[in-house]
């Protein structure tokens, strides 16, 4: 059985790693307005909670569909289910992470689609500051 204070630190890293992706892709595109910590964190917490959860049903959903596991089992009893076929699930959790982290970063690329990379945000060409100009 896996202690509770290792799922608590899988869960808060599953939820936490996406959405600093996202805020990071998203800084990359356009810079972005000032904010307090805890404001860029609950947007973290969020947005990383978010990509988590629907990658996770999208996974276990699909591996529902194609065979690979049984997933009414798997959500009426998760523990049994864990321990016989142990391999499998963590096939899917890894499988859902990996999706959490694409999906945040398709998400960041989308929202913020319209604005070009900025390699040092907050500098333009209106600035003053640009090179290869008149």
């Amino acid at each position: 059985m896996i202690p509770y204070t290792t799922l608590g630190l899988i869960v808060s890293l599953a939820a936490l790693g996406p959405g600093y992706l996202y805020i990071r892709a998203a800084e990359v595109r356009s810079p972005r307005p000032e904010r307090s910590g805890l404001v860029e964190a609950v947007e973290l917490v969020v947005i990383g909670a978010f990509a988590s959860t629907l990658s996770l049903i999208i996974v276990v959903l699909v591996a529902g569909w194609a065979n690979a596991v049984n997933a009414h089992s798997l959500l009426v009893t998760p523990t049994l289910y864990f321990h016989h076929h142990a391999f499998a699930v963590v096939e899917l959790l890894g499988l859902a992470l990996i999706a959490a982290y694409l999906l945040a970063y398709v998400g960041a690329r989308t929202v913020h689609r319209r604005q070009t990379a900025s390699l040092r945000p907050g500098v333009t060409s209106w600035s003053g500051d640009c090179s290869g100009g008149w």
